[in-house]
């Protein structure tokens, strides 16, 4: 038996919301070889992805841990990139 499901035609799948705890780390290793950048770019494009709807955190660490955005809905997700 062989089943297939095909959405009509124009909709989208219906994704269910996310809760997305990034974790960087931001020590001194992480200057080398453009490591740094290489994280925000990649961090850049998870949080254009998300959805009203997602919740997005960022904890950052080095020798210790910092929630720099806690745990919410971004409004503006702009403003998580900054």
């Amino acid at each position: 038996l062989q089943v297939g499901i095909q959405a009509m035609r124009g909709e989208q799948p219906r994704r269910p919301n996310l809760n997305v705890c990034l974790v960087v780390d931001v020590s001194g290793s992480m200057a080398s070889e453009g490591k740094i950048e290489a994280a925000r770019a990649a961090a850049s494009e998870i949080i254009r992805r998300l959805l009203p709807t997602d919740v997005f955190s960022l904890v950052t660490f080095d020798d210790h841990a910092h929630t720099v955005i806690p745990a919410a809905h971004l409004r503006r997700p702009e403003s998580a990139l900054e």
